[in-house]
């Protein structure tokens, strides 16, 4: 069950991030509000941060590969889901129980504003 909320929400947010400047304006403004939100400490900052920076790399590459949307559709699932494995180990329980909320959160905010802008 776990395994499932963690892949469907890593796949959404996935396919939510229209363009790599976007995105790293999204993920500084993440950042600072998980920061804030989780309380994270310095080290569990610098780790998460990692963590997205790595995703975000893997994913830039899957962009600009040659894959057929379907496989880097799924290849974008799997990036996602080794990053949620390694932000579980970075957080404590109670924090990534309130990141995952956090997630859920922010797809549903973007679901609504690609519907609003004419995307699905």
């Amino acid at each position: 069950m776990k395994r499932k909320i963690i892949c469907t929400i890593g796949l959404i947010v996935l396919l939510n991030f229209t363009s790599f400047a976007q995105e790293m304006k999204d993920q500084s403004k993440f950042m600072e509000d998980l920061k804030t939100q989780l309380k994270l400490t310095p080290e569990q900052e610098k780790s998460v941060k990692a963590i997205f920076d790595s995703a975000r790399e893997e994913r830039m590459a899957l962009r600009d590969g040659d894959l057929d949307r379907e496989k880097r559709f799924s290849k974008m699932r799997d990036i996602q889901e080794k990053s949620n494995k390694k932000i579980e180990k970075a957080l404590d329980k109670k924090q990534f129980e309130k990141y995952l909320k956090i997630m859920e959160e922010r797809r549903t905010n973007n679901q609504f504003n690609n519907k609003q802008r004419g995307r699905q």
